[in-house]
């Protein structure tokens, strides 16, 4: 069998709901599958720097997320009034890829390039 090809598939028969394992019978229970990249040596390489600039992106938003909420401690303890605080830091899904994507471009303060 080729690398990167899977050699089998559950087939649904009669209803949508019901798949078929490899000898036939019916799946009547949630089952899970496995499995196994067969990648070559450039396709490692690339899964690889993708897992290290997903790693790089999850640390610098924690490392945000956790200078902002380090700040608002820091001024709640001088006796700043909560109107006056830094703004509370959003941790939405939506809100992580807008700052990362300012961030790539160079628009955020804090952008490398």
């Amino acid at each position: 069998m080729p690398g990167g090809t899977i050699g089998f598939v559950p087939l649904a028969t009669g209803s949508a709901d019901t798949l078929v394992s490899h000898t036939g019978v019916p799946l009547t229970r949630a089952t899970t599958f496995k499995f196994t990249l067969d990648v070559n040596d450039e396709q490692h390489h690339r899964l690889l720097a993708h897992a290290g600039g997903s790693r790089l992106a999850f640390n610098h938003h924690l490392s945000r997320v956790k200078a902002n909420l380090d700040q608002r401690a820091a001024e709640k303890s001088y006796g700043v009034d909560k109107a006056d605080l830094t703004p509370a830091l959003s941790w939405s899904k939506v809100s992580f890829i807008n700052e990362m994507n300012a961030w790539k471009d160079g628009r955020a303060p804090d952008a490398r390039v």
